[in-house]
């Protein structure tokens, strides 16, 4: 009775904990920024596989406004606690859009290249690209059954 008061304490804070960093790290508040930094990092420790702190990295991720040292270090983290495949194409699928990947974001897709079947890479790295294809496809043949 004992351990399962302490496992079931244990896991009451772990689920405190993860909900405070993924608050901190959506906060556009600028005076949190480094905050942010170590909510990305502390996040990658906590509870490998879990769904609200790999969500709330990915999202960190998709950031446009985000500086390079927090980008890399919720690469970092993601690197530490994805899991599973669906995870990894989720992760892809963000990576693809960058040019330029470097150190942990280059890292961080290796890892999930190395992980995946191929095909699944290949189509979560090269979906957004299919689509846009699949458009221009499309509008090439509406604009020549109109004229």
């Amino acid at each position: 009775m004992k351990q399962e008061a302490r496992s079931a304490l244990q896991q009451t804070d772990r689920i405190k904990a993860i909900a405070a960093l993924v608050q901190l790290l959506q906060s556009n508040d600028e005076k949190v920024y480094d905050d942010r930094r170590q909510a990305a990092e502390s996040l990658g420790k906590i509870d490998p596989g879990n769904e609200i702190a790999i969500a709330a990295l990915v999202q960190l991720l998709q950031s446009t406004n985000l500086d390079y040292d927090t980008r890399r270090l919720a690469a970092e983290s993601l690197g530490k606690i994805i899991l599973d495949n669906k995870h990894r194409i989720a992760v892809v699928k963000v990576l693809s859009r960058y040019w330029g990947l470097n150190g942990e974001n280059y890292d961080l897709a290796w890892k999930c290249a190395q992980n995946l079947p191929y095909p699944d890479f290949y189509q979560a790295w090269h979906q957004h690209n299919i689509v846009s294809h699949a458009m221009q496809s499309l509008k090439k043949i509406l604009f020549t059954r109109i004229i």
